[in-house]
């Protein structure tokens, strides 16, 4: 498989479902399990609003059949996170196979001088660090889908339920998608930079190692030691560097929704205690802002963690574009 400047340009996540391969079917299906999960949570304060609303009212009917649809509901949820998590779990873990095995054909297939052109920390990093970072991102790919959806199901059911409510509650999703976007830039070149210093500490290790005869020969073992202790340094630097980005990247995202739902509690317990709204209306709203918490803290987690991986894979992409000149010709 080769990768052409035609394939960069269509971005890397086309890249990263190229790898998928024949997983492409369980994928799917985590997804639909994640989508159907959205929906249930989006459903289950609607029918709360209608447990609370009539219970508070002795003219209607009777909550069981509600009551026994709020289990029913729970149950589904359950069956669909279970099987969301299984499914993504697999194919993650099953890419990360995929891409180590072609890795090591294709540098069984490379000559010894392009084998020597290429750096033993930046073949095991990659060979670990990188896939790593791959085989997590596609095992949360499928819920930040599902979170993303949520969010805007969240913010229409609110405006359904009330408008007053529903234009605090819509504050929140643009205003974190422009903070989202405003940073992830950052986020990815330290993550890249993090990535290749880690890569050139565990290639300066293996030297000195390797060469531990050659250094006590000439009596260079204090010059070698200060050699690895400035790629320490270095390394530290750039994942400092990263993490203060992510911390940044993430905190910020994750208090939006807080904020949103400071608003609602105001303006709704406002219009409840005025009766403009029924309490089972500001407990629906509310809970919809409790959940949009959640889906923020998971967004703003996997879009950091995706600039890593998006890092990874132009890595790994990177030793696969190397060219062989060895064939096997059976």
């Amino acid at each position: 498989m080769t990768f052409s400047d035609a394939d960069r340009s269509e971005g890397w996540l086309r890249l990263v479902w190229g790898f998928v391969g024949p997983a492409k079917r369980m994928l799917i299906v985590s997804i639909a399990a994640a989508m159907l999960t959205t929906a249930i949570i989006t459903a289950t304060p609607l029918v709360s609003r209608i447990i609370v609303d009539r219970g508070l009212d002795p003219s209607h009917p009777g909550i069981r059949n509600w009551l026994i649809a709020l289990f029913v509901l729970g149950v589904v949820r359950f069956s669909a996170t279970r099987a969301r998590r299984w499914r993504a779990g697999r194919v993650s873990y099953d890419v990360q196979n995929r891409l180590r095995t072609r890795l090591f054909d294709h540098l069984s297939s490379l000559d010894p001088r392009a084998t020597e052109q290429l750096r033993t920390g930046q073949l095991v990093s990659r060979a670990s660090a990188d896939l790593s970072l791959v085989q997590q991102f596609l095992a949360w790919g499928p819920q930040v889908l599902a979170s993303v959806l949520q969010l805007a199901a969240s913010v229409v059911a609110i405006f359904f339920l009330s408008w007053q409510l529903g234009i605090v509650a819509s504050v929140v999703v643009p205003l974190t998608a422009y903070l989202g976007s405003h940073t992830r830039a950052g986020v990815f070149a330290s993550s890249w930079d993090a990535s290749q210093r880690e890569a050139e500490l565990t290639n300066t290790v293996e030297e000195s190692i390797s060469g531990v005869r050659v250094v006590k020969g000439f009596g260079q073992e204090d010059a070698e030691i200060g050699r690895v202790m400035t790629a320490v340094r270095s390394m530290y630097a750039g994942r400092m560097r990263a993490a203060r980005q992510r911390a940044s990247f993430t905190a910020t995202l994750q208090s939006v929704p807080t904020l949103g739902q400071l608003g609602v509690l105001l303006i709704g317990g406002w219009l409840a205690l005025h009766h403009r709204i029924s309490l089972g209306t500001f407990l629906a709203c509310t809970t919809y802002l409790v959940q949009l918490a959640a889906p923020a803290r998971m967004i703003g987690a996997v879009m950091a963690l995706s600039q890593q991986a998006r890092a990874g894979v132009e890595r790994i992409v990177a030793i696969l574009e190397t060219p062989p000149t060895i064939f096997d010709t059976v």
